[in-house]
């Protein structure tokens, strides 16, 4: 992965993660954009708040993405952040 191949998936983590999309949505696309994304996104993640920081297998880069979900709300937890570092 070079620093243009980050840009361009920073780019499309961006646009996953306006607070809009949901948690596993966010998983399934965010796996899509790159094969290492979908290794270093390998688990289960649940909750109303969370955050994670995965090196992406073979790289020296990170994913980091975190996600929360209002108490007095029925909706699922919906991702706010995310970018590679």
């Amino acid at each position: 992965m070079n620093r243009l191949d980050v840009t361009k998936l920073n780019k499309g983590l961006a646009n996953l993660s306006t607070g809009k999309t949901g948690l596993q949505d966010f998983v399934t696309l965010a796996s899509r954009l790159d094969p290492g994304i979908s290794k270093a996104l390998e688990g289960i993640y649940c909750g109303p708040s969370g955050s994670v920081h995965e090196q992406i297998p073979d790289t020296r880069y990170w994913i980091a993405f975190g996600w929360y979900a209002d108490p007095s709300s029925k909706n699922p937890p919906r991702v706010e952040y995310a970018y590679i570092s």
